[in-house]
């Protein structure tokens, strides 16, 4: 037998193919056919056949029946179900067939059958057919298609491309970084290591055919698509992306920092390990950040948002959602809806943001640390209210004014008055501001009023014998319950034990009195030492031991004596706090439950001092309001009489008072008795020594006088010991003389956002500052200056709707310069609404009041807001068609324009630069001038173009196209329609060529195929084609399909024109006497005889297949 030469075999036989590239044919038996060396082609026919292409590159067909082939070396091409001439489709039955591949990029095709299919090594491409297959890549960057059936397709090593197809597949990407498509069906995919992209459906479907798919990505990066049924989404190791798409999806990211998106539908989502990021976008969402600093963002939808433990931003978005932060120091955000936030573990930061939102407040810090609790950063009054946890009611409650602690001024603090603890902090709302329908639960409805005693019985001509007797009144209410508070806030008492006059330390009781009840007095370190023990030697100060206040029916007060320790060391002033607690007998504990007491020492003279460095007093001698008088106090001790002396000199701060013309200088005497301690004030004028003050009739601004305190005395003996700190003071001199008023903008900007660019307090402020003729400020007394807006215009912010605050409420026209202030401010805080208006501005104008005040010029200042509502940018092409023809006028032209949320064009002051990105079919640079990817629109210009000029080069191309897409950039603007298209029309002679849209028809259905013939080059003028069907063409025209056309016409700006294939059923069978099973038509593309067109851009000719009955 010649080497190369055909063999055919008619019964089961063991064949060996000779060296060379053989064709074997096998029989309908059960065949082992060897292909041996050589490009092998091998038929198993029918039959459960075994081919083995051994070496070189192959080709296998199994045909009908149970077949195992396996390629060998090389790069061969294998069929499990295909007929000895090839074709796909055989009328018999099909096997389960099993195919390796081998070595060598191969093409493995199981066809019809149960078919399990081996790649092994090499970049192969395995089709699994129809039926249930099982489809391996083995080791290499294999491309696996389980086609119809439920499949197993596994990607081995390599980067593989795996494709379930329709039916329950499941896909394993094993090693590498690998692409994986479930397809239709609900279908379970495991990536394994790698980097892997996964879809649980063609992401092209639409929808359509969607299944409830696992998706698992395993170690690596992973990126995973669910699709649209109800998926399950598993990051695993690594820095996840993964996207639920359509229906109600679980999301779990696993390990690493993850990323994740809920979709449409109810979504679950969790974060688990790491720092995520986490949306649930539509529906109904519930979110769990897990552990790590991760962000929540519920968008639409009612959503549950827990940011668990780390410092998480949780965020509702829109919808009436339930947010919490979890362990860590959150910030936590209700946004849009009426929101329900929780004040979890840690210094959490609630903001509920537009709706009613409750502010649900779970515990304290166990102790009174309000820098360590959650913070209510928007709380309005009468629209949001806080809930209390149950247990804890509104009564048991303190609310503390913030401007008495440091860091906390303009708040209001929190604290469970049964332990002590800071529950929240309420930020820009004073306790004035905060009432009890602010809290959840509400007040239980007050009891109703007692019936109205009936009318006395008529008695008309004397008394009945057995008239009714007159009704008893009513019961009276009972009284409110007790409560049980201190009457002071401060008390003192003298070291041994005596308390100072009008001092004396009272516990009272309000409300119902006719009960016994009773209460705990706690004595707490301050700068004083308690003890269980009282030693003499200084070391403790007080016996700590708590002392129980008992009140019998009828008592409303109570005298507590406080057991001090009189001991023999000078210590000065020493205080210790008082707490209520434990009350008994139905009593409650007031606000007033806790005061200070302060012990005096009585074991030295003390010392004499100033009780501060800076005071005042009017020109006219009267107090300052607001401001201190000049004050000597005593302290440290209070035995035997001490006395000092005050001086006057011109000051030497400020602006120097003048001896005579400004102050008289005569030493004031000041003295304290035996056991007196305290403060006293000292006028000035004093008639007892001469010193006064001139009230002269110049406006002046505040002039200063030193004050030094000496000559030092006990009991009339010089004794400079006694001299405390300070010994010296300034004293200022107020004029009373009419001020002159200036305003400015000491804050010129305001920002609709949260903040400047560069962190600048969002609000403007305008001072008003009161001064002398000379400018220098003044302090003394209240002064009210009004002021005008600016009137309405184009620029000008509207008071009460651009600001001030939210909801914003217009500025009274008036500010008041308080007592003692040399200034007042009035702050612009502006609305952040969505209206996307430029910069405006609010301008102030003082109204002149002659008769209190006269006004500096300039006598108006500007503030400006920034607005911070981002254009919405557009890009159109606003001539569409552009031509190598002409080039230089035949242009594309894309407009992108600013514009705001309602489609007025916007033509802002600032420069506005918007960046694209640029696709489509033509190459940028090559097939027209290169575009930068930029384009400004220019201050005072609402839109701005791009022109795109094509470049004619020697090409014969199809229209092409240019494509801009606008790329988002959420800081400078939004994109409204983001994309725009030009066409670019090619010049060269028209080129044609022909191809089978679709290639089969079918006698038996008489479906029908069609050839499509296309042209590039110049598309404007018309082409008549000829056209012939090809010799080689094994169908006939009228017998098995209707003729084709000879020519065809393509009209102007036309790029094609379709032939339709008409099958007809001409009653000829399919044997071997008869027809083929598969007969095909050829059509050519002749020349043109006039040169009108060319041939190119593709084949000449189309195959249309066509099956036969």
């Amino acid at each position: 037998m010649a080497e190369g030469q055909l063999i055919d075999f008619s019964g089961g036989q063991v064949i060996n193919g000779l060296d060379g590239n053989d064709t074997i044919i096998g029989t309908g038996e059960a065949d082992s056919i060897f292909g041996n060396e050589g490009d092998d082609s091998v038929f198993g026919n029918e039959g459960d056949d075994s081919l083995d292409g051994s070496t070189g590159a192959d080709s296998g067909y199994g045909g009908a029946g149970d077949d195992s082939i396996t390629g060998g070396s090389e790069d061969d091409k294998l069929f499990g179900d295909v007929s000895n001439k090839g074709q796909g489709i055989l009328a018999d039955g099909f096997g389960k067939d099993v195919i390796i591949g081998g070595p060598g990029n191969d093409e493995i095709h199981g066809n019809q059958g149960d078919d399990i299919l081996d790649g092994q090594e090499g970049d192969d491409s395995v089709w699994g057919g129809q039926d249930n297959d099982i489809v391996q890549g083995g080791s290499g960057n294999d491309w696996l298609n389980g086609n119809k059936g439920n499949d197993l397709v596994v990607g081995g090593t390599g980067n593989d491309t795996g494709f379930g197809g329709d039916g329950t597949d499941v896909l394993l990407g094993e090693g590498g970084d690998d692409f994986l498509d479930g397809g239709l069906g609900n279908d379970v995919i495991d990536a394994g290591v790698g980097n892997d992209l996964l879809f649980g459906e063609d992401p092209t479907s639409l929808g359509v055919g969607a299944g409830n798919d696992v998706l698992i990505g395993g170690e690596g990066n992973d990126t995973a698509f669910g699709g649209g049924g109800n998926d399950q989404l598993q990051g695993g190791p690594g820095n996840d992306e993964l996207h639920g798409n359509q229906g109600a999806d679980a999301i779990a990211g696993g390990e690493g920092n993850d990323s994740a998106w809920g979709g449409q539908g109810n979504d679950q989502i969790s974060g688990e390990k790491g720092d995520d990021v986490l949306q649930g976008n539509l529906g109904n969402d519930t979110i769990s950040g897990g552990e790590g600093n991760d962000s929540l963002l519920g968008n639409e939808g009612n959503d549950e948002l827990n940011g668990n433990s780390g410092n998480d931003t949780v965020d509702g978005g829109t919808g009436n959602d339930v947010v919490r932060g979890g362990q860590g120091n959150d910030l936590v955000l209700g946004n849009e809806g009426n929101d329900t936030l929780y004040a979890d573990q840690g210094a959490d930061t609630l903001q509920g943001g537009a709706g009613s939102d409750q502010f649900l407040l779970r515990g304290g810090t166990n102790s009174f640390n309000p820098a360590e609790t959650a913070i209510i950063a928007d709380f309005v009054s009468g629209e949001d209210f806080i809930r209390l946890i149950p247990g804890l009611v509104f009564e048991n409650l303190n609310i503390i004014d913030g401007n008495n602690i440091a860091g906390f001024a303009g708040s209001t603090i929190l604290q469970n008055q049964l332990t002590g603890e800071a529950l929240a902090v309420i930020s820009g709302i004073a306790p004035a501001g905060i009432s009890r329908s602010d809290f959840l639960p509400a007040a239980p409805p007050a009891p109703p009023a007692p019936p109205a005693p009936p009318a006395p019985p008529q008695n008309i001509g004397g008394l009945a014998a057995d008239a009714p007797g007159v009704p008893s009144p009513p019961t009276a209410p009972p009284p409110p319950a007790p409560t049980l508070q201190f009457s002071e806030a401060t008390f003192s008492i003298n070291e041994n034990g005596t308390p100072v006059p009008q001092q004396q330390i009272t516990v009272t009781r309000s409300g119902d009195s006719s009960v016994a009840v009773g209460v705990t007095v706690n004595l707490n370190d301050l700068t004083a030492t308690g003890g269980t023990t009282t030693p003499t030697d200084g070391s403790v100060d007080f016996n700590n031991t708590a002392i129980a206040v008992n009140f019998a029916a009828g008592e409303t007060d109570q005298i507590l004596s406080i057991p001090i320790v009189d001991d023999t060391s000078s210590e000065g002033l020493e205080t210790l706090q008082l707490q209520l607690a434990n009350p008994t007998g139905g009593a409650s504990l007031g606000a007033q439950n806790t005061a200070t007491l302060n012990i005096v020492d009585n074991d030295n003279a003390g010392l004499l001092q100033f009780a501060g460095t800076n005071f005042s007093v009017s020109e006219d001698g009267t107090a300052v309001a607001g401001q201190t008088q000049v004050t000597v106090e005593r302290v440290g001790g209070v035995s035997g009489q001490v006395s000092a002396q005050i001086s006057l000199a011109a000051g030497t701060t400020g602006t120097a008072a003048t001896l005579e013309s400004d102050f008289n200088n005569s030493p004031i005497t000041v003295t304290f008795l035996n056991d007196q301690p305290g403060s006293q004030t000292i006028s000035i004028p004093s008639a007892a020594s001469g010193a006064a003050l001139v009230n002269d009739g110049a406006t002046e601004s505040p002039e200063t006088v030193d004050l030094t305190l000496g000559n030092f005395a006990v009991g009339g003996t010089p004794d400079n010991s006694i001299a405390g700190t300070p010994v010296n003071a300034t004293l200022t001199i107020v004029d009373d003389d009419l001020p002159t008023v200036r305003i400015e903008a000491t804050d010129s900007n305001a920002f609709e956002a949260a903040a400047g660019p560069n962190g600048e307090s969002r609000n403007g402020v305008f001072t008003f500052t009161r001064q002398d003729a000379a400018g220098t400020q003044i302090t003394t007394g209240d002064l009210t200056v009004n002021f005008t807006v600016n009137a309405a215009g184009t620029a000008a912010a509207t008071n009460g709707a651009d600001y001030n605050g939210n909801p914003a409420t217009a500025i009274p026209l008036s500010v008041t310069i308080s007592d003692g202030q040399p200034t007042a401010t009035v702050t612009i805080d502006p609305f952040d609404d969505t209206l996307t208006e430029g910069n405006e501005t609010v301008t102030f104008t003082i109204a002149p009041d002659t008769a209190n005040y006269n006004v500096a010029s300039p006598g108006s200042a500007e503030v400006t807001i920034v607005d911070n509502d981002v254009p919405v940018v557009d890009i159109a092409a606003t001539d569409a068609a552009a031509s190598e023809q002409d080039n230089t006028t035949n242009t594309g032209l894309f407009t992108v324009t600013r514009r705001n949320s309602d489609g007025t064009e916007l033509t802002d002051p600032n420069d506005l630069t918007v960046t694209y990105s640029v696709s489509g079919s033509a190459v940028n640079g090559t097939d027209y001038d290169f575009i930068t990817g930029e384009v400004t629109i220019p201050g005072g210009a609402s839109s701005a173009t791009i022109e795109l000029r094509a470049l004619d080069d020697t090409q014969v191309e199809l229209n092409e196209t240019a494509t801009l897409s606008v790329n988002d950039n959420s800081t400078e603007y939004s994109v409204g329609t983001g994309e725009a298209t030009v066409t670019i029309a090619d010049n060269e002679t028209p080129t044609v060529f022909v191809r089978a849209s679709d290639d089969e028809a079918n006698e038996s259905s008489l479906s029908g195929g069609q050839f499509t013939v296309r042209r590039g080059g110049d598309l404007s003028v018309p082409l008549l084609i000829n056209l012939a069907v090809d010799g080689s063409s094994s169908a006939t025209a009228g017998i098995d399909y209707e003729p084709l056309p000879a020519t065809v016409a393509i009209a102007p700006g036309q790029d094609r024109v379709d032939i339709p294939v008409t099958p007809l059923a001409d009653g000829i069978p399919v044997s071997p006497t008869g027809e083929d099973l598969f007969e095909t038509i050829v059509l050519n593309v002749l020349p043109s005889p006039n040169n009108i067109y060319e041939l190119g851009l593709g084949p000449f000719f189309g195959t249309v297949f066509l099956e036969n009955a």
